[in-house]
């Protein structure tokens, strides 16, 4: 398809901006560039409220806001079943709001979750659209088999994988976060449609001074943000903080949504989550970043919170799984140190860390060109476009 015959594009999506995850921000940062381009965009999300929504923000896109329940719910169980209801939930919604679904030229989706795929199928039949792009970024069900969370003789993950194929097959283009995930699609009959689509950052949001830090008074703070949950370990995390707070003048700051989870003392600090606004400050007040990934994982992920690490020009101390190509990208481009080791168990870590911190100016420097050069957002939907 040409860029000139994209007039109008519907992205879909399970969260959006202002929400506290990198995914709304990456996919924030999507609209506004769509919106540059003089592209048509709507915007469609789920929400709790019993009402739909329909907000004219002023970046000049329109964003819908379906009802549906459960997604929020702290019971899985109840979580699993809002998403299974998505597509139901957004197909009455849409009948409701016909018009803005004419003359679209092409449809991108976010993944997780897997349970857009009967959406997207109805919405290609009713408006006669015949290009859609997935963006799928966690391989699922796949890492919650990889992880133990669930056994492939469950019927539950029969039912996940009937969703996972719908999703692959009304989708005409699938971009993947790493090019060793197009691995698991060798043997499938979609393996010629995936396809390499970095994760992108812009570094445009509106910082908002925020006093967190006011009372931290080291020379190096050590990052982490978001949550940690199936994907990390927090017992090997604390055995890391454990190690890293020997550090001479070095604090370790946590902030996210198990701030009570974490052990804090005079240079261990866990704060609960901020706004994107707020975070962007931290960051910037900030000097390495920690990226941990479960090492059961089979398929590759590159967190979003590392590339909002790089863009700040912090470096990256990441602890990945066995053959993530994420591990060589970080150790060329000495935009920090990666590993597939436990970092509590790496008997070089601090000496690691300390280079960095030797050699900072350089290792920041590196992390913001690396950014540029290879996860804009113009160089995604330049990739998005030629579909």
């Amino acid at each position: 398809m040409e860029n000139k015959a994209i007039k109008k594009i519907l992205l879909i999506a399970d969260t959006f901006f202002p929400e506290k995850n990198s995914a709304a921000l990456m996919l924030h940062t999507l609209a506004k560039y769509i919106y540059s381009e003089k592209i048509e965009l709507i915007v469609v999300t789920p929400h709790e409220n019993h009402k739909n929504k329909i907000i004219f923000l002023n970046e000049k896109y329109t964003h819908l806001k379906f009802y549906c329940p459960y997604l929020k719910s702290n019971n899985l169980a109840l979580r699993t079943y809002g998403e299974f209801l998505l597509s139901k939930f957004f197909i009455r919604s849409t009948k409701l709001y016909k018009n803005y679904f004419k003359d679209i030229s092409l449809i991108i989706s976010y993944s997780p979750t897997i349970f857009f795929g009967p959406y997207i199928k109805y919405l290609k039949k009713e408006f006669n659209i015949k290009k859609s792009y997935l963006i799928l970024r966690d391989i699922f069900p796949q890492w919650i088999i990889d992880l133990n969370i669930l056994n492939k003789n469950n019927p539950i993950y029969f039912l996940f994988k009937y969703y996972e194929k719908i999703l692959y097959r009304n989708s005409s283009r699938i971009g993947v976060q790493s090019e060793n995930n197009k691995k698991y699609f060798e043997t499938s009959i979609y393996k010629s449609n995936v396809e390499y689509l970095p994760n992108w950052y812009q570094n445009d949001i509106v910082i908002e001074k925020y006093n967190l830090f006011n009372k931290i008074n080291y020379k190096y703070k050590i990052i982490y943000t978001g949550k940690l949950s199936f994907a990390q370990s927090l017992k090997n995390f604390q055995f890391f903080i454990d190690l890293i707070i020997n550090i001479p003048e070095t604090c370790f700051i946590y902030v996210g949504d198990n701030f009570k989870q974490i052990k804090t003392n005079e240079n261990v600090f866990s704060f609960n989550s901020v706004s994107q606004e707020q975070l962007q400050y931290l960051l910037s007040e900030s000097d390495l970043g920690i990226v941990n990934l479960d090492k059961r994982h089979t398929t590759h992920n590159v967190p979003g919170k590392s590339l909002n690490y790089l863009a700040k020009g912090l470096p990256i101390i990441a602890s990945l799984n066995t053959n993530n190509d994420f591990i060589d990208i970080i150790n060329f481009n000495k935009i920090g140190y990666a590993t597939s080791k436990e970092l509590f168990e790496h008997e070089d870590i601090i000496s690691e860390i300390e280079k960095i911190f030797k050699n900072y100016n350089e290792y920041s420097m590196n992390a913001k060109n690396f950014i540029k050069q290879y996860h804009s957002v113009k160089g995604a939907f330049d990739k998005i476009r030629k579909i």
